[in-house]
Order: C-alpha cells, then sequence, then structure tokens
C-alpha cells in the first residue's frame, strides 16, 4: 500500500479501520481489544482479544490473513496521522472495537500510560462501510456457484500459451501451442496491481473507458451498489486489496453483470480481469 502523504479526515480514516477490521477478524466478532507497537520502524497489530458472538454466522471471507493484517496495521498508521493533523497525539497504546446488532461500530483509542485514558471515540455507521457484512456474505456465498462457471473455461485454456485484448472490437483473443486463435466476447470487469496491491474498476480506467462497451456494466453496477448498505467497495473507483481478495469481488461482479465466468489475463506486475460475455469460438 502506497502510504499517503495528506493524513485523511479522522472519520475517513476510522472507517478505514473498520473496513480492515471487517477482513482481518472472524465475522462473528461482537468486540475486540487490539494491542499496537512499532517493529522495524513500523506500526504492527501485536495481540488482540477478540469476543465472538453465535447469533452471528461464520463466513469464510476470501482474503491473505497476513495482508490483512498488514493493512489493518496501515490503516491505524493513518488514523494516528489524521489524530495528530487534528491536534490530538496518540501514542499507540491499543484500541478497543465493538459492534452490536445494527448499530454502530464503536471505535476507542486508548493512551496505555498509568491510567488508561481514552485519546479519542469513533463511530461508524455499518451500512457506509466498503467492505460490509453485505458483501462479506455475498462473496462467501457466491464461491461454490463461481467455481463452477470457471471449471466450464478448464477445456478452452488447458492448452492456451498466451492472450490479447482487441478493445475497439469488445474480443478477448486466445493462443494455443498449435497457432489456433479462440475469441470470446468480452467487458473488462477491472484490473489489480501487484506493487501497490490495488484493484481498480474498469470504469475507472482510462484505457478501457474510451470504449463505453467495454465498461457499461461496471459502471451500472457501481450506479445500483450507491444504494446497497455494506457494499461502497462495488463503487468506489479504486481501494487497496490482496491477489486473493480481487479474484473474488472480480468475480462477485461479473456474477451481477449477468452471471459470466472471468478469464484471469495475468501479468507479472498486473492482473486483467475479464467477463466473457459471449461464446468461445475459435
Amino acid at each position: 500500500m502506497e502510504m499517503q502523504t495528506e493524513a485523511p479526515s479522522v472519520m475517513d480514516a476510522g472507517y478505514a479501520v473498520a473496513d480492515r477490521l471487517m477482513l482481518a477478524l472472524p465475522t462473528q466478532w461482537i468486540r475486540s481489544e487490539i494491542g499496537l507497537g512499532m517493529h522495524n520502524g513500523e506500526l504492527e497489530v501485536s495481540s488482540s482479544i477478540t469476543q465472538f458472538s453465535n447469533a452471528r454466522p461464520e463466513w469464510s471471507v476470501p482474503v491473505d490473513p497476513r495482508a490483512a493484517q498488514k493493512q489493518l496495521a496501515q490503516s491505524f498508521e493513518l488514523l494516528r496521522l489524521a489524530l495528530s493533523a487534528d491536534g490530538v497525539e496518540w501514542e499507540l497504546g491499543g484500541a478497543e472495537v465493538e459492534r452490536r446488532g445494527d448499530g454502530p461500530i464503536c471505535l476507542d483509542l486508548f493512551d496505555y500510560g498509568e491510567k488508561k485514558q481514552v485519546i479519542a471515540h469513533l463511530e461508524m455507521d455499518p451500512g457506509d462501510l466498503l467492505f460490509g457484512d453485505e458483501l462479506l456474505q455475498a462473496l462467501h456465498e457466491g464461491q461454490p456457484k463461481w467455481e463452477a462457471r470457471q471449471r466450464e473455461l478448464v477445456p478452452w485454456l488447458e492448452n492456451h500459451v498466451g492472450w490479447s485484448l482487441h478493445l475497439e472490437q469488445s474480443e478477448l483473443e486466445l493462443e494455443e501451442a498449435d497457432g489456433n486463435q479462440i475469441g470470446a466476447r468480452m467487458e473488462i470487469v477491472g484490473s489489480w496491481s501487484k506493487p501497490y496491491e490495488s484493484f481498480r474498476w474498469s470504469w475507472a480506467d482510462k484505457s478501457y473507458g474510451q470504449v463505453p462497451a467495454l465498461v457499461s456494466g461496471t459502471r451500472k453496477l457501481a450506479e445500483r451498489a450507491e444504494a446497497w448498505p455494506g457494499q461502497g467497495v462495488l463503487c468506489t473507483p479504486g481501494f487497496d486489496c490482496d491477489a486473493i481478495l480481487a479474484d473474488a469481488l472480480a468475480m462477485l461482479a461479473a456474477d451481477h453483470l449477468g452471471g459470466y465466468p472471468v478469464y484471469f489475463g495475468r501479468m507479472p506486475d498486473l492482473t486483467v480481469f475479464v467477463a466473457i460475455t459471449g461464446p468461445l469460438f475459435g
């Protein structure tokens, strides 16, 4: 993650922490005490004590646990930067976070000196999160269906040695070892950058936005998702995430576009997610 040089607002930074907690903690958590510390000059989530609720279902969230912890620590660092810009110095004593029912997510920051002093108290609306329960549930429940849909592509992909995109024609072309070419109609879902560990939707990418047909589906999805609580990631141009979550979000989006399979255009530093909207032909 490329750290910002300008501090975000305290509330924006608080929401970033809440989003990362949703990904880093088991989905049925209701309260957590988090210890923070410095290691080799970087902030780390050093310890946590989490309480769970049997009333909350446990979902399998498609993320890299180590990446989720790292990004959580970076979000806390941004929060510290935002507080400092507001004249509040927080020495990383620790944090407590709690959520109950449909109420706000409450975040308290402490300075552990002789007395446990509250440095800041923030309340975040779960409906305004990028990665809320609704999104995590959709990612969990969709996995079996998407995996079955992806398996349908195996006969077409097992012998291919290269790929290319013809943007003006909205066509994906696969090259097989014997030189045969296989084509398919497509829409671009988005892309994931390995160096920056960041995802960008196709409608927010100028290189694809010049061809409206390539991005019309994700643009319409973003417009609809503005009214979906806890799924703000679907209408946010770009955001930090790991490779596992990026793949899952691309398949979720392709499902919304029309139940399409996804071709993962892998390059050393970039993955392009391509929804196959028409039959493959060779």
